[in-house]
């Protein structure tokens, strides 16, 4: 199915059983009903080209859109030992977009942040790992919305790992992140 008629359904089915049980509550209509349904017809549509132009947002940026889930992961392997790859990490995840330097939290081996609202999305919660690998030291980002029941979030999550990503591999080359 096209992802684009997907992300219609995704959002519209939900949102116009939600409006029609809504609108027959409120005038108790089978009319009301149906009038709620069609602000989900109506609803669909409009995510969908949201979806369409977050992708377009994310290409012009240079970043992948091929999964637009808010859920999003990578790993990355560094040739560095443990303790310089969190640091590098530490410095790529501040590139993040809305990122809030107070929520930033740092334990052995791990970094927690969480982002703040977008117009895209309400917030992120952001964990990166960093263990040692063979190749020196593996680091896996991973981005979820901070509200669970979110099923598009405009590429944010997907914008917060590439990002990482992009700027994680600039600094293990010894160039300066833009």
């Amino acid at each position: 199915m096209n992802r684009h008629i997907r992300a219609a359904l995704q959002a519209g089915v939900p949102f116009g059983l939600f409006m029609g049980v809504f609108q027959y509550s409120q005038h108790r209509s089978m009319a009301a009903f149906v009038v709620g349904l069609s602000g989900g017809a109506l609803f669909g549509p409009a995510m969908a080209w949201y979806q369409a132009r977050s992708e377009k947002r994310l290409q012009r940026l240079g970043l992948s859109a091929t999964d637009m889930s808010p859920v999003q992961s990578r790993s990355i392997v560094l040739p560095r030992g443990v303790d310089d790859a969190m640091q590098e990490a530490r410095r790529a995840l501040e590139s993040v977009r809305k990122l809030k330097g107070e929520s930033i939290e740092i334990t052995t081996g791990r970094i927690t942040a969480k982002t703040g609202m977008t117009w895209q999305s309400i917030g992120e919660s952001i964990t990166v790992e960093v263990s040692p690998s063979e190749g020196g030291s593996l680091v896996r980002i991973s981005s979820q919305p901070r509200l669970t029941t979110t099923v598009m979030d405009g590429g944010k999550g997907r914008e917060n790992v590439e990002i990482f990503a992009k700027v994680l591999a600039q600094e293990a080359r010894g160039e300066t992140a833009t």
